[in-house]
Order: C-alpha cells, then sequence, then structure tokens
C-alpha cells in the first residue's frame, strides 16, 4: 500500500460507505463515490487497499434466470465496468445463475447493477412494443382494442378476409377475435413481428449502454484507474475451465426507431444506489 495517513484512509472508507443502503440519496452517494475514488486516484490507492476487507476473491451468484440471448452481453458489460470477471451456471428447468468473481464489495455492487437492469430491459422493451404496436395501428387508422367483433367482421369483410372459414377453425370467440385480427393486420401492413421490435430495441439498449460506459471513462480518467479489475480477479478466473456457448438466433427486423430508442434509453439509464455513475 502506498503510504498515506490513516486519516486519509478513513477519510476515504467514510466516502465510500455513504450509499442509498446505507440512507444516503442516490446524489449524496453519487457525490460521495466520485470524491472517493478522486481521493484514491490523487494517493495511488486501489479500492482493496481503503476498504480494508478480506480480499479474497469470491464467486457470486444471482438466483437462477432464462438466459436470453441478450444476458450475456449485459452481463459482461456490468461486470467490466465494476472490477469483475462474470459466467454462467446451469440451474433447473433450462435457467442459468450468473456468477460475477471479484472482490465481495466489487461482486456485490456487480450483481446488484445486474438483477436491476435485467428487470428494466424485460419491462422497458415490453413497453415499447405496446406504444409502437398502438401508434402504428392509430397511423394506420385501426384501435382493435376498442373495436367490438362485429366492427372487427365488417373490416375483414371490406378487407376480402372470409371471416366464416376463420370461425370455423377457432369456435372459441376469443381466440376467433384474435386470430381474426391477426388476419387483418396482415392485409393491412401491421403484421410485424413483435419479438423482432423487442429484439432491436434490447440490442440499442445495450449498444447504449455500453457506451454510456465508455464515455464516463473517457471524461473521468481518475475513475478510469480505480476502476482496473485486481490481478487477483484474473488470476482466479484463469483457473476456470469454460466451454464456450453457443450463439443464440435472434430475429431481427433491424427496425430503426426501434433502436434508436434503445440506445437513447440505454444511454441515460441510471442504475440503483448511484454507483453506476461515478458521479457526475
Amino acid at each position: 500500500m502506498a503510504q498515506v495517513s490513516e486519516k486519509i484512509i478513513e477519510k476515504i472508507r467514510h466516502l465510500l460507505n455513504k450509499t442509498v443502503a446505507n440512507g444516503a440519496t442516490e446524489d449524496e452517494a453519487k457525490t460521495a463515490m466520485l470524491m472517493a475514488q478522486k481521493l484514491m486516484a490523487k494517493h495511488g490507492l486501489t479500492m482493496s487497499e481503503v476498504t480494508a476487507v478480506d480480499n479474497e476473491v469470491i464467486h457470486n451468484m444471482t438466483d437462477s434466470i432464462r438466459r436470453e440471448w441478450w444476458v450475456d452481453s449485459l452481463s459482461r458489460i456490468i461486470s467490466e465496468n465494476f472490477r469483475c470477471r462474470v459466467y454462467a451456471m446451469p440451474g433447473l428447468k433450462k435457467t442459468y445463475h450468473y456468477v460475477f468473481l471479484g472482490f465481495k464489495e466489487d461482486s456485490d455492487i456487480a450483481k446488484e447493477v445486474f438483477k436491476f437492469a435485467y428487470k428494466y430491459i424485460q419491462h422497458a422493451s415490453k413497453k415499447f412494443l405496446k406504444e409502437y404496436k398502438r401508434r402504428k395501428e392509430k397511423e394506420a387508422g385501426y384501435n382493435f382494442k376498442k373495436m367490438k367483433l362485429e366492427e372487427i367482421e365488417e373490416l375483414a369483410w371490406n378487407k376480402f378476409i372470409n371471416y366464416n372459414d376463420l370461425r370455423k377453425l377457432y369456435p372459441n370467440e376469443k381466440i376467433y377475435k384474435m386470430r381474426l385480427i391477426m388476419e387483418i393486420k396482415k392485409t393491412v401492413g401491421l403484421n410485424f413481428s413483435a419479438a423482432s421490435i423487442k429484439n432491436d430495441f434490447i440490442s440499442g439498449f445495450l449498444a447504449g449502454l455500453k457506451s454510456s460506459f465508455e464515455q464516463q471513462l473517457k471524461e473521468n480518467q481518475e475513475m478510469a484507474l480505480v476502476l482496473v479489475r485486481p490481478k487477483e480477479v484474473d488470476d482466479e478466473w484463469n483457473k476456470l475451465t469454460m466451454r464456450k456457448a453457443k450463439a443464440s438466433k435472434v430475429k431481427r427486423e433491424f427496425n430503426q426507431e426501434a433502436i434508436q430508442e434503445g440506445y437513447r434509453q440505454g444511454v441515460e439509464w441510471k442504475a440503483p444506489k448511484g454507483q453506476i455513475e461515478g458521479g457526475e
């Protein structure tokens, strides 16, 4: 450790302890984190030296989740910005645990930020898709949600769709109505793939999030120095035997509106506890 007075080290520890979990506001937590980073950079200290905790590298595992195509990318973006490595372990019923390899404090934060981002992306992509579909229908002059079945059948007839055949195929009225709307959407050009639109949004979000991290490090060299991954973490990582995951086939339409909105939200995304930005 660099020759630094205990008073300086205690001041940094006090700043690092100002988190939302300990009662600070997000702004207070961000300001404290930035001040701590500046002091560490000034005195040549690392996070592990300052915290004076057990610096044993641990394998910090999340609860089991679905391993969708984008989750591995998200985990890597988060781990790289919290001095960690990450890998996936099979769980039950085709689920996976994501394991953040790092010092306890780093891996705890990385895991919490990952969990928050995972839920946010699921919510935000569904919300975008819902609003996108509604707007496209409105632009085309339709509002299927408010239309009665008789109105939908009349519209189908005007579009030369034989709804009598569909009614025979789907005696359940709810299913019949849904299938009839799907046929109308095909005819009027509203049959875009919901999964592809969501995937385009998520792809944009991940690109925006990664860009945001990179920009912050470019603008704040002190933070970049503090966030260098410890050698102990890489040493532990190199002991592991990993199998490379098969690349997932992802449905994409490369919808520019979805990609751009996802990118915007990724750049602007805020993590819990004010830890991700390191202050502004």
